[in-house]
């Protein structure tokens, strides 16, 4: 197994677009696994609406961004007491899908650090039935990514703020995040066992495992492509808002309510909900919105 030195940087952007170019780039014969840590963010999965699934007035004031990745599945939160981890190699049809055979190294690496956890289906680690894993995969039929998340000391409160919509959608054709418990590892630790010093044990488990590591550094050029590829895609409005499936929410103005259809992120039509709002009002409200994106209309509270 080739270890990617874990990575340096705490950026959403970078470690996404790090985790795309090792799957274009590297050898489709090696089997990689890539380890790295997002400051506070939000990674929705590639066929999610970005405006169903998040809270993001609590996201805008946190300072937290939402960022698409190339994978399916639902929402997660990332945090620096979040571990994210990648395994990267040949794409096998056997394994494609089958998260319990890709994630049997991850419970093994756990297991031997003490903690009970164990699979559930269909992509989930989950300890005293509380989900510390979510799990997700994509291919090109020739390589493919298999990442997934290990909560360890997760602000949780803040996870479930900013997991939790506050808009009123009516339709969407966006997939959805399926909530469950979650828990931190950290909870099966002896108190005051540092996020880094559990990094390094499960990291050397997970070597364990696979009968030793051989570490790959990248080179300055490889590092060049990644940063311009996290400006490019992964910081992008069209990539992580502008690729959400159509939507329609219902949205309070003044005394009465309007229905705004949304597709590919920008405002496509306006109606009243309710004959309490004015022709003018409406009218001037479609002369607004229509044509916007949905991210630079604010709704009232």
């Amino acid at each position: 197994m080739i270890f990617i030195e874990h990575s340096p940087c705490e950026d959403p952007a970078v470690n996404l677009a790090l985790e795309e170019h090792c799957f274009k780039h590297l050898d489709p014969n090696r089997e990689v696994l890539l380890t790295y840590v997002n400051r506070p963010s939000v990674v929705i999965g590639r066929h999610q609406n970005a405006f169903d699934q998040v809270n993001l007035r609590v996201a805008r004031r946190k300072g937290i961004p939402v960022i698409r990745r190339r994978s399916g599945g639902g929402a997660v939160y990332h945090d620096c007491g979040n571990l994210n981890f990648s395994f990267i190699g040949r794409y096998q049809q056997s394994r494609f899908l089958n998260y319990q055979s890709v994630l049997t190294p991850v419970l093994q690496a756990l297991s031997d650090m003490g903690i009970p956890a164990h699979f559930a289906a269909p992509n989930q680690i989950v300890v005293e039935d509380k989900k510390v894993s979510g799990n997700s995969q994509y291919s090109d039929m020739k390589r493919m990514v298999s990442h997934g998340t290990l909560l360890y000391q997760t602000d949780l409160e803040t996870l479930q703020t900013v997991l939790t919509p506050d808009l009123e959608v009516v339709y969407s054709r966006g997939v959805a995040s399926e909530p469950r418990p979650v828990g931190n590892l950290s909870e099966h630790f002896e108190p005051g066992n540092r996020f880094t010093h559990f990094r390094g044990q499960f990291i050397r488990r997970l070597a364990h495992a696979f009968g030793g590591k051989t570490t790959l550094r990248l080179a300055p050029s490889d590092w060049a492509e990644i940063h311009a590829l996290a400006q490019k895609k992964y910081r992008s409005w069209d990539w992580n808002y502008g690729r959400s499936p159509e939507f329609t929410v219902v949205c309070p103005v003044k005394n009465g309510k309007v229905h705004i259809h949304v597709a590919k992120g920008i405002v496509q039509s306006l109606r009243d909900d309710d004959s309490q709002l004015s022709p003018a009002l409406i009218a001037d409200l479609r002369d607004q919105w229509i044509g916007c994106r949905f991210t630079e209309v604010r709704i009232e509270t």
